[in-house]
């Protein structure tokens, strides 16, 4: 599915297959569910999936999701990323030139996980649920306001770390280097 010049609104009622997807504007997503294998897009995205995401790759600018739950393996943005679930999710890596939010606004012990995230400024990590987290590199900030976290390394390069876990906190390798 291609549009080499304009952008791509797709309003599906139900679910959304596709193998490749290319948009030379931006991209628009609303559907129940929606599996995408390779997704790459000049400017934005716009993507709210009600129930399951499965999305193998996307590049492109700045991306908003608003999602039930979601597996994505791997997101590489120019500008910054805005990613809402209110179910599980598993996101392998993600590597932004902007900023990053990660919300979930579902139940205490939902499982969140990712893989390495590499983020350009500030990373926001929000929601009751419980994070598990390999690797999170950010040029800013770091701000964690989360239910509970176990974190492999967490590193701010130009930026405070502020981690306010309202359960359990486990942490292997932690720095600030501002």
């Amino acid at each position: 599915l291609q549009s080499t010049a304009g952008d791509l609104l797709l309003n599906v009622a139900r679910s959304f297959f596709v193998d490749e997807l290319a948009a030379g504007g931006n991209w628009h997503l609303s559907a129940a569910s929606a599996q995408v294998g390779t997704a790459d897009i000049t400017g934005d995205s716009d993507v709210t999936v009600s129930g399951q995401l499965d999305l193998n790759r996307m590049a492109g600018r700045n991306a908003l999701f608003q999602l039930g739950t979601a597996n994505i393996a791997e997101l590489s943005l120019g500008g910054d990323l805005d990613l809402s679930v209110a179910g599980a999710l598993s996101l392998l890596k993600a590597t932004t030139a902007g900023a990053a939010q990660l919300h979930h606004s579902g139940v205490a012990g939902t499982s969140l996980r990712y893989g390495e995230l590499n983020i350009g400024d500030s990373l926001t990590v929000t929601g009751n649920g419980d994070w598990i987290g390999d690797t999170a590199l950010a040029g800013g900030p770091v701000r964690f306001n989360v239910g509970s976290a176990d974190l492999g390394r967490l590193q701010s390069t130009a930026g405070d770390l502020l981690l306010n876990v309202a359960r359990e906190l486990a942490v292997n390798d932690l720095h600030s280097d501002s």
